[in-house]
């Protein structure tokens, strides 16, 4: 275990990078992103993530796309789990182009989710484009139920899956 940290030192100062711009490399603090194809075979990103609520609301009103807001806590597993769980699902991935996603670190944003009423994590918010009418999804839950409240929030406001 010595070697490989030892080994990631010296690659690291090999490379001349700082540990704080690996960081910023490996977590952006604007989005994250990861790219799939349609089944028109386009190209699209298939979860590009908005850490600012603000920004993501002014988007969704712009777009006039309801937003999903992922509250997490990092180094969390269960959260991790929880995204990977959705994401995995190719009927997620491909609804969640129908939504501005949002995800929000809980204890920086707690103001926001008490807004929404969350109070225990994992949690999924789905909103209208004008970031009201919120339905919640809390604790780790199945994907079936993931994919059912994200079909009616789609149905109800709109995007290629209603």
């Amino acid at each position: 275990m010595i070697k490989f940290y030892v080994l990631l030192v010296l690659s690291v100062c090999v490379c001349g990078c700082s540990l704080e711009n690996m960081e910023k490399a490996l977590s952006s603090e604007n989005s994250v992103n990861s790219s799939t194809s349609t089944s028109n075979g386009f190209a699209r990103p298939a979860v590009q993530w908005i850490n600012s609520y603000e920004d993501g609301l002014a988007l969704a009103k712009e777009e006039n796309f309801p937003m999903m807001i992922e509250f997490y806590i990092k180094y969390y597993p269960v959260s991790e789990s929880f995204e990977k769980k959705i994401f995995s699902n190719s009927e997620a991935a491909d609804l969640s182009t129908n939504f501005i996603l949002v995800k929000l670190e809980f204890e920086k944003n707690q103001d926001i989710a008490i807004k929404y009423g969350v109070s225990d994590l994992p949690a999924l918010v789905f909103t209208g484009p004008d970031g009201k009418n919120g339905l919640s999804i809390v604790g780790d839950r199945n994907i079936e139920d993931i994919l059912s409240t994200m079909r009616k929030v789609v149905k109800a406001f709109g995007g290629k899956g209603a």
